[in-house]
């Protein structure tokens, strides 16, 4: 789970055997999880409120997408010291996920399926990197193995989990947004929520929870 770049820890799965199951023209759902780090959590560089009571509905969440066949990704930051995001570099953020630290690290309660697919994003000085697409070998991976349909969770609405979907939707494919599977880092109602009606208007499915997805 330490590789330092996201092209390793696709190689180390067996995400041929994945594909090869998949037909060209069906639908086929990947499910996204995004930034379930170290830093993200309480005593972490940049703590989401709310963060901690996600793991148990995204392991389930996850679970469910082993049991259908879905591929499984995981998004990390992995910034390197001088990321452009941080306040010394003039960015807004703290330092936080840089690679190989501790903070950078999956949450120690988060159970990694064997295949899981890690992608690693923000790994150059600049860029914001909230979005694993930023990387094109991302989107070549989905669609090696057929994948046309994403459903997004993590971490946090306002930034990573809302690029990641309309970085998906700008691509072509189905986003399905989870709710209850998300956390945001503002509090306040009127502006989560007018960030799911910006999702929602650009061709984002927002669900309540795992069992609202269309089948």
């Amino acid at each position: 789970m330490d590789a330092p770049m996201w092209r390793s820890a696709f190689e180390r799965c067996d995400c041929s055997n994945q594909g090869s199951t998949m037909q060209r023209g069906e639908k086929h759902i990947g499910l996204i999880v995004v930034d379930l780090q170290k830093d993200f959590f309480e005593n972490g560089a940049l703590p989401v409120q709310g963060a901690r009571t996600l793991l148990p509905e995204i392991e389930a969440v996850i679970a469910a997408a082993g049991e259908a066949g879905w591929p499984v990704f995981l998004t990390r930051d992995w910034h390197p010291q001088n990321h452009a995001s941080f306040k010394a570099q003039g960015g807004p953020w703290p330092d936080h996920c840089i690679a190989g630290s501790t903070g950078a690290a999956f949450h120690s309660d988060l159970e990694i399926p064997p295949n899981a697919i890690i992608a690693s994003k923000g790994t150059s000085a600049d860029g914001m990197g909230y979005s694993p697409f930023e990387d094109g070998e991302f989107l070549v991976t989905l669609k090696r193995l057929y994948v046309t349909q994403v459903v997004v969770v993590g971490i946090a609405l306002e930034y990573c989990v809302k690029a990641t979907c309309l970085d998906a939707r700008e691509r072509g494919f189905d986003v399905i947004a989870v709710k209850e599977s998300v956390a945001s880092v503002s509090q306040d109602a009127a502006t989560i929520q007018e960030h799911w009606q910006e999702l929602e208007s650009s061709g984002v499915t927002v669900v309540a929870d795992f069992k609202s997805i269309p089948k």
